[in-house]
């Protein structure tokens, strides 16, 4: 019987610094735009469950769109008007 293992290398340096920063910003956070790697980490080991930050990276950048969308749409809208004004 073969044991599987889901992570075929160990942990290097750039994994430690993601894992670092995710532990730091993810309790106070909505949403973050992370590697996807971390967030597959995070997803499959359920670590992110407890928290109400959600997950995003480049393969999910649509669903980030309709979540930053999202946002604006529930916003009273003098705020997306005062950005809007802010940015021109």
């Amino acid at each position: 019987m073969t044991q599987r293992r889901t992570q075929k290398t160990p942990p290097d340096e750039e994994a430690a610094n993601d894992i670092d920063l995710v532990s730091a910003y993810l309790p106070y956070c909505d949403a973050m735009m992370i590697d996807k790697r971390t967030r597959l980490m995070l997803e499959r080991g359920n670590y992110a469950a407890n928290y109400r930050c959600r997950l995003f990276s480049r393969n999910t950048g649509d669903q980030f769109l309709d979540y930053l969308k999202s946002i604006e749409a529930e916003a009273d809208p003098a705020i997306p008007a005062l950005v809007r004004a802010d940015v021109r």
